[in-house]
């Protein structure tokens, strides 16, 4: 594993920003991994991606450091984005009955992107609202579980659900917050949409089914398509997403190489059409119900396109019908890092469309998740995985938990907000804001 070390110690901050000269504060987890009061240790500095000439003679920056209050500190000028190994003599932190890990790491990030919050995102999940398996507080406690910060509630035809699920849940949006959404099918077609915030598509046709039956049929008139595609399923696409538009939402095209009954579910040709025209600018990229065929297809897919000039955004979603953990293909394996300035569904949708995202896949086969992205997003999000989202996880688990005791518990909701304020000093302390 390669991070396998980061659990000996804590190092704070553990995200700094590039060009500025931080202090640095490493603490062991544990008795048998302390350091001497009082010792001087000898440590080396080093960033992954510094040119070296010589695999065996990396550009390393030796220091000393002393031991005070159990913890060692130094100030760093950390210069470029990267992340920053730094290594302990190994000699020098042997305890028995094992040799500790001797490194930690430290990322340092440019300033547009460590100004922005990371939100662990699930843009597709269903409840008993639709063919869902999970009341809502069970969906809101392992949602949580899982480390999830935002969630959209998308249950098929109704966005209801959702609305219902903001209200209710309302005052706990400074720990998880949630969009109201819907998966479209409009009309009674086999076509498969997020539309994530905004008003419902879906009830905006129930309540004008002729007008938009007009809309759909001038679209249909006007299209020029290439061979092999279907006019009639192409128009209620960019009706159903311009729609989610109108009513101030983000339409997501939602896992076109899906394999229903051996075929895909979107034909290709179609999907590439629906991306250059436009129709759809974000993707869902990853889908936790799907397989890895189907996956990697898109991930392909997905390449391919950018290849030819076309930089949509993506996302991972669960498109989860039960958050419970004993069902191996309808579970949070995949989801998004949104790297957005603010928690609220504008500024998460502004993140998205501004390409401030990634999306991870981990099956519970997997040794190391399979994460998407842009080169920049996807090194810092590799970082986090292991230097960050595990501690986080350990302790948004005790919040998941007690959501799924709010209604039978009056403890409940004060034990939330009070794990939210040991959550924040952890958050602090590990982005060092």
């Amino acid at each position: 594993m390669l991070y396998y070390d980061v659990k000996d110690y804590t190092v704070s901050p553990s995200v700094v920003k590039a060009g500025e000269q931080t202090t640095i504060v490493i603490k062991p987890n544990g008795s048998i991994g302390a350091f001497e009061e009082g010792k001087t240790y000898d440590i080396k500095i080093m960033g992954v991606e510094d040119f070296a000439t010589d695999l065996h003679d990396r550009p390393e920056h030796k220091l000393q450091v002393t031991v005070q209050n159990g913890c060692v500190s130094f100030d760093w000028f950390f210069g470029t984005e990267q992340t920053y190994v730094i290594k302990f003599d190994e000699k020098q932190i042997k305890r028995k009955p094992k040799a500790y890990g001797n490194k930690v790491r430290v990322f340092a990030a440019e300033a547009d992107l460590y100004e922005r919050l990371v939100l662990k995102a699930d843009f597709h999940c269903h409840t008993t609202g639709s063919d869902g398996h999970d009341a809502p507080e069970q969906t809101v406690g392992n949602m949580r579980s899982c480390g999830i910060d935002v969630f959209a509630v998308t249950d098929h035809r109704d966005m209801q659900p959702s609305i219902d699920m903001q209200r209710d849940f309302s005052e706990f949006s400074d720990v998880i917050n949630i969009i109201n959404a819907e998966e479209v099918h409009v009309p009674d077609d086999y076509v498969h949409m997020i539309s994530l915030g905004g008003k419902s598509v879906v009830q905006e046709y129930c309540n004008n089914t002729e007008r938009c039956n007009e809309e759909i049929q001038n679209i249909f008139d006007s299209l020029e398509l290439p061979e092999g595609i279907s006019k009639r399923d192409f128009a209620y696409r960019v009706w159903a997403a311009d729609k989610s538009r109108e009513l101030g939402g983000l339409p997501l095209l939602t896992h076109p190489f899906w394999l229903w009954a051996d075929v895909f579910f979107q034909n290709p040709k179609t999907v590439e059409e629906l991306i250059k025209q436009g129709v759809y600018n974000c993707f869902e990229i990853l889908n936790g119900v799907s397989d890895y065929h189907t996956n990697l297809s898109q991930i392909a897919f997905f390449h391919e396109m950018r290849a030819k000039g076309y930089n949509i955004s993506i996302v991972g979603s669960s498109d989860s019908h039960t958050t419970s953990f004993d069902d191996f293909r309808d579970n949070i394996y995949c989801y998004t890092y949104v790297f957005s300035k603010g928690r609220d569904f504008e500024s998460v949708k502004k993140a998205i469309l501004d390409g401030w995202s990634v999306a991870v896949m981990k099956y519970p086969e997997d040794t190391h998740p399979t994460i998407t992205g842009s080169f920049r997003l996807v090194k810092y999000a590799e970082f986090l995985y292991y230097c960050y989202f595990e501690n986080y996880m350990q302790l948004t688990n005790i919040q998941g938990k007690l959501f799924h005791r709010i209604h039978t518990d009056p403890e409940a909701k004060d034990m939330i907000l009070t794990q939210q304020k040991i959550i924040d000093r952890f958050k602090q302390s590990f982005f060092g804001r």
